[in-house]
């Protein structure tokens, strides 16, 4: 038997560590992360190479920064015309004297902001949006034809798609957001961002996404996951999936006659968010939880249930600039392609319209 021996806990290693907050009237305005962030986009003129070297989710930057701006009354971050990927961010006069306040106090407490590389490389092509796995196959033709083309993509959902393309961080943003009045797709964000005078957007192709669950558990619709009280799996904040859920949600709230501000707390796992289909297929296989919303592909790939919800579609936005580029005109060119039509027949759950590659919404001239 092996004895087990009480050790008293290394007290002498503890090290104390405060962190610097900014505050407004009882609001936090700015944090060490925030600050961070906006750091590097002065530095590198990029919203999404800031997060990237700092390995924070744009979502939730995107959420803290649209915060801070509602709480002050004043933008922090804007559009940079120009540069090396054609576009960027660049701090507002108010996101400077923010951030210069943030820094005199951290130096007053000799707190520095954690370094980062200055380097970074800029690539031919930046896409961002929502992921999305016959994306990932225009992207991987795209390569195969035009082998020096640099691509880059980064998952941040549909939400943080559209605020990287408003800034100029993105040549195209992947999306598919409901309206929940109409039930139609992605064209009626284009004002929230304010693309509706250079946004253009182009129809992609049709995802087949359902409740995902255990195959020992069988839950089909909306009314089963709140009369079960089943433990759900959720989509990050900004991803087109989760409005869905929450859509789906308030549906089924009000046909149950609960109030749609209450349903929520009656699933546990709401709060427990991943950023992709096969990370939520992923957690439900492992027992992580019950069930969650996905595409077909992510639920087969596990071995698990699925019961199809709608068909909804992935379209793809950019703008008037970019669209003339000739690297975004390559990627338009798959995605109309008999070469891509014929690699998205074979993937279950995908289908392709006779309007996949047109433009269906351009700015009045």
């Amino acid at each position: 038997m092996v004895k087990h021996v009480k050790m008293s806990p290394p007290l002498d290693e503890l090290q104390v560590r405060t962190e610097i907050k900014l505050e407004w009237r009882g609001y936090v305005v700015m944090d060490e992360e925030l600050a961070s962030v906006l750091y590097e986009i002065n530095r590198r003129g990029s919203m999404l190479a800031g997060c990237k070297a700092l390995g924070v989710p744009y979502s939730r930057i995107w959420e803290k920064i649209s915060n801070v701006e509602r709480i002050l009354g004043a933008k922090l971050v804007e559009q940079r015309r120009g540069g090396a990927g054609g576009g960027g961010a660049k701090l507002t006069e108010t996101g400077r004297k923010l951030l210069n306040k943030y820094l005199q106090a951290a130096n007053m407490k000799k707190h520095r902001l954690k370094p980062t590389a200055k380097e970074e490389t800029f690539n031919d092509i930046v896409i961002s949006g929502s992921h999305d796995i016959a994306l990932e196959q225009i992207v991987n033709i795209l390569k195969q034809k035009r082998l020096n083309l640099g691509v880059e993509t980064f998952w941040i959902g549909s939400v943080g798609g559209l605020a990287s393309l408003m800034l100029g961080d993105s040549h195209i943003a992947g999306v598919h957001l409901i309206n929940p009045e109409t039930g139609e797709y992605n064209i009626h964000q284009l004002r929230r961002y304010n693309l509706e005078e250079w946004g253009i957007v182009i129809r992609g192709y049709q995802r087949e996404i359902g409740i995902t669950s255990r195959r020992d558990m069988k839950i089909t619709s909306f009314s089963e996951l709140l009369d079960r009280r089943v433990r759900i799996i959720n989509r990050n904040k900004g991803s087109g999936t989760r409005l869905l859920f929450d859509y789906l949600l308030r549906q089924e709230a009000v046909k149950q006659g609960i109030p749609p501000g209450k349903v929520v707390n009656m699933l546990t796992g709401y709060e427990y968010e991943v950023n992709t289909h096969f990370e939520v297929a992923r957690a439900i296989a492992s027992g992580r939880a019950d069930a969650g919303l996905a595409i077909r592909p992510a639920a087969e790939a596990y071995g698990l249930e699925f019961t199809t919800v709608t068909w909804e579609w992935y379209d793809f936005v950019t703008t008037k600039q970019n669209y003339k580029l000739p690297q975004v005109r390559s990627f338009f060119n798959v995605l109309s392609s008999k070469m891509f039509r014929n690699s998205i027949r074979g993937l279950k759950g995908y289908r392709v319209s006779s309007d996949t590659g047109r433009v269906i919404y351009s700015p009045p001239a």
